[in-house]
């Protein structure tokens, strides 16, 4: 069935893996292009290399701070993946009392 939703701690388990991946990724990614800046404007002065300069601090800026949030995200779903479990062997238990109370004679 097209939009159904599945909240399981393996599902949980694994999106949370994939956002901690995407954040390793993302961090390497980050600190790639930050060497290839430096290397690119080794050679450059003046203005041209000190606008590109305040260009690049800024995006670098930014994208740790995305990048910090997604990974704070990823601790955000970790959790929640666990209180979800805990939740549900809770409520597993409570059925399970509630239907021994049922037994008829």
């Amino acid at each position: 069935m097209a939009g159904q939703l599945e909240a399981s701690e393996e599902a949980i388990r694994k999106f949370t893996e994939n956002c901690r991946q995407r954040h390793s990724d993302l961090q390497a990614s980050i600190t790639a292009l930050n060497a290839k800046s430096d290397a690119t404007t080794a050679t450059w002065s003046g203005a041209a290399r000190g606008a590109f300069d305040t260009l690049m601090d800024n995006y670098f800026a930014q994208a740790k701070k995305l990048n910090d949030q997604l990974d704070q995200t990823s601790d955000k779903l970790a959790h929640a993946g666990t209180k979800f479990a805990d939740q549900d062997q809770q409520f597993a238990q409570q059925v399970a009392a509630q239907a021994s109370s049922l037994d008829l004679p």
